[in-house]
């Protein structure tokens, strides 16, 4: 049985094109290892979740949308099945094509999501940290939601929130006319940016 310190992983405002990473843990209540993984759930039925599943799909890139559809279903059933958990070493090793861990890395992906180890075995008694990276390809609302399956236990659901913003700002003056000027007489005048979100953004002119 694996119990979940957090079963929520709030990212707070992250602006387009930035990451940010927080640590899931979770511990093996029993005495005998556990596999374990970390699969996609279904995104709840919601407009707002729709609407944020539609902005990460347009913004995905080719080629990790791809590679999503080619991984095809990972541990879908409830706990899963025993052949779903009949894998060895290979299967738990992100580079080894065509693994359990490999698979489950692209599908999370497609969703905007990073985890540092998406599938192991844990031993009795022992903690797991699992660093979870946001990666959003477009402004949205984030919700998400992920599964923890053991293998003859039961499913727990982490979910996972991220306000993504794309930085704007605006300048207070469309034209700015300076009157009559001189030669080699300077003429100052000043305008204002302002930063049109709540993340704190750089700017430069030219």
């Amino acid at each position: 049985m694996l119990a979940i310190e957090a079963r929520r992983l709030d990212f707070g405002l992250v602006p387009l094109g930035e990451t940010r990473v927080l640590t899931l843990t979770f511990r093996n209540l029993g005495k005998v290892p556990a596999q374990w993984a970390l699969a996609p759930a279904p995104t709840p039925r919601s407009e707002e979740a729709r609407a944020a599943a539609a902005a990460q799909a347009e913004g995905l890139p080719y080629v990790i949308e791809r590679a999503a559809e080619a991984a095809g279903a990972v541990l879908e059933a409830d706990g899963g099945g025993a052949s779903d958990w009949a894998w060895g070493e290979e299967d738990v090793d992100p580079t080894a094509e065509g693994s359990i861990a490999q698979r489950l890395a692209a599908r999370h992906a497609a969703r905007g999501v990073e985890l540092e180890m998406p599938c192991g075995v844990l031993a009795g008694g022992a903690a797991q940290e699992v660093r979870v990276t946001v990666r959003p390809a477009a402004a949205q609302s984030m919700r998400l939601s992920l599964a923890l399956k053991c293998a003859d236990g039961a499913t727990r659901h982490i979910t996972v929130r991220a306000e993504v913003v794309a930085r704007k700002a605006c300048l207070s003056l469309s034209e700015m006319p300076l009157g009559t000027t001189y030669v080699r007489v300077p003429v100052k005048k000043l305008i204002k940016l302002r930063n049109l979100t709540q993340v704190r953004s750089m700017s430069s002119t030219q």
